[in-house]
């Protein structure tokens, strides 16, 4: 396997999504280190432990190889689907511990976001949607015989230790853990930087 990981790029309600398989493999004492982040609220079983810093691989110098990689694979995802010579910056970042189940939601003020699996032994991440590429536009009850990435309005990746998955920060997911060992995860959302637009088209905008 490609020592960067094995990437999978599919789209999902219309939408982009990248999974980066063993994109990233630490040692024992970094996971460890990383296990021992001090948190918000203390880990139960019905909620999820944030880091303390919402900056984590920005402000943690021993977090560099993995806000590194990150930042490969995120331009790599918008190189693929976006096709823009406009450049993303990492704003937040953030561990993440569970025993069991993330509630669904989104990253606000994130165009991009990224999962980094830092321990899962048994876990998926399911994308949803209210419609399919059909209902978006009209509001049809179809009777589907078989569900495919275009008609479905959930879609669920089993993600283990080391995969990366890279979607926009808009599109809602859950986080489910299926093994009875603790689930760890380094989060992030970027953001475009610079300046968009342009004069002469009376958009230019500069971030």
């Amino acid at each position: 396997m490609h020592p960067d990981g094995k990437q999978q790029l599919a789209t999902i309600f219309g939408t982009p999504i990248m999974k980066v398989e063993s994109g990233l493999q630490l040692l024992k004492e970094e996971i460890d280190y990383i296990e021992n982040i001090p948190t918000k609220d203390k880990l139960k079983d019905d909620n999820v432990a944030i880091s303390r810093s919402v900056f984590l691989l920005d402000n943690d110098k021993k977090l560099t190889v993995i806000k590194d990689r990150m930042n490969k694979n995120v331009i790599d995802y918008i190189n693929k689907t976006l096709c823009v010579e406009n450049k993303f910056k990492m704003t937040n970042s953030w561990m993440a511990r569970t025993k069991k189940e993330h509630h669904s939601h989104d990253h606000k003020n994130a165009i991009v976001s990224v999962v980094y699996y830092v321990k899962a032994d048994d876990a998926t991440i399911t994308f949803q949607s209210p419609n399919n590429w059909v209902t978006k536009a009209f509001n049809f009850d179809l009777n589907i015989y078989e569900y495919n990435d275009y008609n479905s309005l959930s879609m669920e990746y089993k993600v283990k230790t080391g995969d990366f998955m890279i979607f926009p920060g808009w599109l809602t997911h859950k986080a489910t853990n299926n093994s009875d060992s603790i689930k760890t995860i380094i989060g992030a959302n970027y953001f475009i930087k610079g300046e968009v637009g342009s004069d002469w088209n009376t958009t230019s905008l500069k971030l």
